[in-house]
Formats: structure tokens, C-alpha cells, sequence
């Protein structure tokens, strides 16, 4: 039987790998993800199908994303995990790149993830970043 560390382990792997049947597999029923509301994509997000939008939505903010998973932590077999990332690309605009580290909160209920908090470093600079990337209208 797999620990709850490697199903938390396997569904970023999946995730990254836009392997949607495997984080389905993963998921809970009552999954849902809490953005903070400082963000571009601030809210919650429910289900696989808000997963795939929270994906969709980030993606389509920022370009040439890419998240980089730095350490887990937590005990094997915990129900909490913390998970350090590191997030990078490049402003809507595509003029200015950015680096930001994340640290999220994650939670596993009866082998399922279920629940994740993101704590981005700085939100305020993110919104910043993403409001000189937007076309002059």
C-alpha cells in the first residue's frame, strides 16, 4: 500500500504531466484548491474540472511557465504535507521574466488529495507584474 507522502508524490508528477486520469484517480470528491485573492486567479477551485481551469488559467496568464517541485515535507504516512516550488516564466507581455517561490499546504483525506492552500512569496508583486503585462486599452 502506497504512503500518503507517494500519492501526493505521484499526483504532482502526474499533474506536471497534465496526466489527468492519474490525478482524477487521485483527487477526492471534495477537492478544492484556495488561490489568494491578491492573484490573477484568486478563488477556489473544485473538482478535476477546476483543477484543469486553475491550470488553464494560469497558463494563459503567464508565459513559458514552469513549476519546479523543490521538497516535501512531511511524515510518510501524515495527512498534512507542505511542498516547496518554485514557479518561473514570463510576464503576459512576454517582456519581463519572474521567479517566485510557493509553498503550499496540502491535505490528504483517506488516501485522496483533497485540499491545497498555495502561500506565494510576494502576491502583491505577481499582481503587479501581471497588471504592466496587460495590453493599454
Amino acid at each position: 500500500m502506497e504512503s500518503n507522502k507517494q500519492i501526493l508524490q505521484k499526483f504532482i508528477v502526474a499533474a506536471q504531466t497534465l496526466d489527468d486520469k492519474t490525478v482524477a484517480a487521485l483527487m477526492h470528491p471534495a477537492f478544492v484548491v484556495h488561490e489568494a485573492a491578491g492573484l490573477p486567479y484568486a478563488g477556489e477551485y473544485r473538482g478535476l474540472e477546476g483543477w484543469q481551469r486553475l491550470f488553464s488559467t494560469v497558463t494563459g496568464i503567464w508565459r513559458d511557465v514552469s513549476i519546479k517541485t523543490e521538497m516535501y515535507m512531511g511524515a510518510d504516512d501524515a495527512e498534512d504535507f507542505a511542498i516547496l516550488m518554485i514557479l518561473s516564466g514570463k510576464s503576459p507581455d512576454g517582456r519581463e521574466d519572474f521567479q517566485t517561490r510557493i509553498l503550499e499546504h496540502w491535505r490528504l483525506q483517506d488516501g485522496k488529495v483533497i485540499e491545497v492552500w498555495p502561500h506565494y512569496w510576494d502576491t502583491h508583486a505577481m499582481r503587479v507584474l501581471y497588471e504592466k503585462g496587460q495590453p493599454a486599452v
